[in-house]
């Protein structure tokens, strides 16, 4: 098992500058692609989106749009490019549960971004994976040396992706590094996760689907913390694997009981335990913040109001119209 503390960590530096940089996101027109493309062109990166737009993004696209599918890419969509970000996937557990093609399209995709990188010569790369390969298994906090113990077909795709880019052999010297995400939320994110699904069920009126109990917990980062710690991961390349979170958990309960305090009018509506749930996912950040090192947090109560806010900006139609999309995708 590689210790990936014990890794010297030499790199270009937290204050990488990135102005002139050509920079490629793939996927970049989600929630997270939308907000670090806005990140690197304030900081004077040419950005490059590469996304099929099968799920209509909330937030107009940053950068220049290359409308293509991440399993299509080639070789010449990347040439002179100094870094790209992997971002693209089909993130839904319960969806991928119910339509099993999701696992290996998630594999194709990345694996066709990670040849096309190779055979353009792309000098940085840098792969969004998940929490969820912890699972069950792993004692709290999740550590980037502990084994995978994916539950669903989702957490299968991201564990097999990881072993792919891992592969000395496979990656033929492509430098990498896998960001394990957590609860990344904020402004922008589609009701398909457990704050934006809760602050737009409030705009629209309608109830909050809490699966189970509601006491499964899960860690959270606000959207600029999480990116100001991409853009500083991307800075350091001998990092294989790293962290992205904050190192406390909330649960879904505790969630409710703070938009409640300032949103009275929060319903519930208790469904069945999710299959395969979690009962806790937290992130060991100690690695994280050895080579990230301080970036400005957000507190959760703010997050929380500055995400509410955003969906009551929308208004009600758009956040009905946003989780109706959401419900017929399931």
């Amino acid at each position: 098992m590689v210790n990936y503390r014990a890794i010297i960590i030499i790199g270009w530096g937290n204050g990488m500058d990135w102005n002139g940089r050509k920079v490629a996101l793939v996927g970049g027109a989600g929630f997270i692609g939308h907000a670090l493309a806005v990140r690197l062109l304030r900081s004077g990166a040419s950005v490059t989106v590469i996304d099929d737009l099968s799920a209509p993004p909330l937030s107009p696209v940053a950068g220049e749009l290359v409308h293509e599918h991440a399993e299509e890419m080639t070789a010449a969509q990347l040439e002179n490019t100094d870094v790209v970000f992997h971002l693209a996937a089909n993130k839904s557990v319960p969806r991928s549960f119910r339509d099993r093609s999701i696992k290996q399209r998630n594999i194709d995709m990345a694996s066709r971004v990670i040849q096309a990188c190779q055979d353009s010569g792309v000098p940085r790369v840098v792969v969004a994976s998940s929490c969820e390969i912890y699972g069950q298994g792993s004692s709290l906090p999740n550590n980037e040396n502990d084994e995978h113990h994916p539950r669903s077909p989702y957490a299968e795709s991201k564990s097999e992706v990881e072993h792919l880019i891992l592969d000395d052999e496979k990656m033929r010297g492509t430098n990498a590094t896998i960001v394990r995400l957590f609860n990344v939320y904020g402004p922008g994110e589609r009701p398909d996760a457990i704050v934006p699904k809760l602050c737009a069920s409030i705009v629209a009126g309608e109830a909050f689907p809490v699966e189970g109990d509601g006491h499964q917990k899960r860690d959270f980062s606000y959207i600029s913390t999480a990116i100001d710690h991409l853009v500083n991961i991307a800075a350091v390349p001998s990092v294989p694997v790293v962290n992205v979170g904050s190192g406390s958990s909330t649960s879904v309960n505790e969630i409710v009981e703070l938009v409640a305090q300032k949103r009275p009018h929060v319903h519930v509506e208790r469904q069945n335990p999710r299959q395969q749930d979690i009962a806790e996912f937290r992130a060991d950040t100690a690695l994280l913040n050895s080579i990230s090192g301080e970036v400005n947090d957000t507190s959760l109560s703010l997050g929380l109001d500055r995400t509410l806010a955003w969906w009551e900006r929308k208004g009600p139609d758009a956040a009905r119209q946003a989780l109706t999309h959401e419900r017929n995708e399931d």
